[in-house]
């Protein structure tokens, strides 16, 4: 951390939510400055609404940490040009120029240092690029996510084609195995890698069999390389969000996987669910300012 922009921010800093920040996805996510000092790139799921990545971005913001974020909007796959820490650039009459710096904006509302960047992930060179950018902005990376996209259209076994199991496969297995080789050589120890799998990886999809075999890729990563990556000093994981699963709950979970000294070991595929029966009970508060169980007590709807 020492010498980079991110290393400005003061230890103590403390980052409340805001229930006001315009396209906040966790509203009542309250951080507590565990990921201060932390730089993290979040990759994926952050533009087309499949993945989690806008909820894991928001959450790391909250507890801290600076945020670059990539994903393709579309138009151009290239790193968009630097943003500045504390706010992205709008375009001229005061509206965001695309989905990927709307997140930026928001992250940036947060109070995070605050970096997107363009970048298709179906792309090797886009995302070793995304890698690079961010650490010559942030001189270093200490948590990478990878999040993915979710399951697209219905397929059955005669509408996989070569070119969309090609696709499939790049945009989940071979970009996350492409950030992982791209940031070793930047991640010092205790860093952490975040994968994000699917129920379908464990036990198949008769709907979407191309990303059921994305996803089972994926989550075999951690499995393989935490043994490699323990030689620096750093853990991979792999979350596995369930449909049902709470949006908070899942920003949370990310959180987890990302600090340092949490006992949640490297090379494991976690539920949401068994990481949170982990976690020492915390109430989240409701819209009002109630925790939820209070309002339940009080009759509330």
């Amino acid at each position: 951390m020492k010498g980079s922009k991110a290393s400005r921010w003061p230890a103590d800093r403390a980052f409340p939510a805001r229930t006001t920040v315009p396209h906040d996805p966790i509203p009542h996510y309250t951080g507590r400055g565990r990921l201060t000092g932390r730089r993290a790139l979040v990759v994926g799921g952050l533009v087309d609404g499949t993945g989690p990545g806008r909820e894991v971005a928001a959450a790391l913001a909250k507890e801290g940490a600076a945020v670059a974020v990539a994903d393709d909007p579309g138009g151009p796959s290239k790193p968009a040009a630097p943003q500045g820490w504390r706010r992205a650039t709008p375009t001229a009459n005061g509206v965001p120029a695309d989905p990927l710096h709307t997140t930026a904006r928001m992250l940036a509302d947060l109070g995070a240092c605050a970096l997107p960047v363009r970048c298709d992930p179906t792309r090797e060179a886009d995302c070793r690029g995304a890698v690079a950018h961010t650490t010559l902005e942030f001189g270093g990376i200490d948590l990478l996510v990878v999040c993915g996209p979710g399951p697209r259209d219905h397929d059955g076994l005669m509408d996989i084609t070569t070119d969309r199991l090609d696709r499939t496969l790049r945009a989940t297995f071979y970009s996350a195995l492409w950030l992982i080789q791209a940031a070793r050589v930047f991640l010092p120890a205790g860093a952490s890698i975040v994968l994000t799998g699917a129920p379908s990886g464990d036990h198949g999809s008769p709907e979407h069999i191309d990303h059921a075999a994305g996803a089972a890729g994926v989550m075999s990563l951690p499995r393989s390389l935490a043994g490699i990556l323990a030689d620096r000093g750093v853990r991979i994981n792999c979350l596995v969000p369930a449909e049902e699963d709470d949006p908070h709950d899942v920003a949370a979970a990310y959180v987890d996987l990302a600090r340092e000294g949490v006992d949640l070991g490297t090379g494991a595929v976690l539920s949401v669910a068994g990481i949170t029966r982990r976690r020492p009970e915390v109430p989240r508060r409701a819209p009002h300012g109630w925790p939820d169980a209070d309002r339940r007590e009080a009759g509330a709807g």
